[in-house]
């Protein structure tokens, strides 16, 4: 909703884990904000030219493959996971050294 609610920014893709009843679904409408065209998918590489920076509230480990794939590919990432290891926290660090990373554990605070 946020996203969809500032200017300047576009909803460019939303992903689900492979097997979810939400893929195919039209992402606005899941978040309330109605039709946005922006199909929910399973894959990072089906979406990887639809944004330009991921924003990730998943598990470490998703996160982790998740940093893999922005790192490769030049995208920027916003971090809301929490439960890092030292050396998960530690690969964000050196991420950030190739890729745009803001890494905010707690959103809620």
């Amino acid at each position: 909703q946020a996203a969809l609610a500032l200017e300047g920014v576009q909803l460019g893709a939303a992903l689900e884990r492979e097997g979810s009843s939400l893929l195919g679904s039209d992402a606005g409408e899941l978040a309330g904000a109605g039709k946005t065209g922006v199909t929910v998918q399973s894959s990072l590489d089906a979406v990887k030219d639809d944004f330009d920076v991921f924003i990730d509230f998943t598990r470490p480990e998703g996160t982790l493959n998740h940093l893999a794939f922005c790192r490769q590919h030049g995208k920027g990432m916003v971090i809301g996971t929490t439960g890092f290891d030292e050396a998960g926290k530690q690969a964000i660090r050196d991420a950030a050294a190739d890729i745009a990373i803001v890494f905010a554990a707690n959103f809620s605070v």
